[in-house]
């Protein structure tokens, strides 16, 4: 099975959180918009400085990684779902 492979961008400290996999960019936008949205998570606490980004895919049953060229902006953690990107 092919996996999305994703991180959130910290803007504060100007970089990303380690990389996790998902099924689909729809499941990883779900996760994060269900974090941004719990006052007790780091995200919903400061909105503003979260957004989660498609680094590219992995192939469970190869074991090899597919790097997009550029990674691609998903949603932030303060604002509705902007980028429509389904894998």
């Amino acid at each position: 099975m092919i996996h999305g492979v994703y991180a959130y961008r910290e803007r504060a400290v100007s970089g990303f959180l380690p990389p996790f996999f998902m099924p689909a960019d729809g499941a990883a936008i779900r996760s994060f918009l269900e974090a941004a949205s719990d006052v007790q998570h780091q995200f919903a606490k400061h909105k503003e400085d979260y957004s989660l980004w498609k680094l590219g895919t992995w192939d469970d049953s190869s074991g090899r990684f597919e790097m997009l060229q550029d990674n691609v902006f998903l949603v932030n953690a303060s604002v509705e779902r902007v980028n429509r990107h389904e894998s």
